[in-house]
C-alpha cells in the first residue's frame, strides 16, 4: 500500500498537481495509523520506514 501511494505521489508530482514536497515512503508512513492491526497480529504488519 505504501508503495502504491509513493508512485501516486509521484504521478501526481509529474504533472503538477503538487508543488511542494517530495513524495517519499517517509511522507505517506507518519498518516498511516498501524497500531490497532499491530495488535491483532503484530507478525501480519510490516509498514516501513
Amino acid at each position: 500500500m505504501l508503495d502504491t501511494m509513493v508512485t501516486e505521489g509521484q504521478w501526481l508530482r509529474a504533472k503538477g498537481l503538487i508543488k511542494e514536497g517530495d513524495p517519499t515512503p517517509a511522507l505517506y508512513r507518519k498518516w498511516l495509523a498501524d497500531a490497532p492491526l499491530k495488535a491483532l497480529d503484530p507478525s501480519r504488519v510490516t509498514l516501513a520506514p
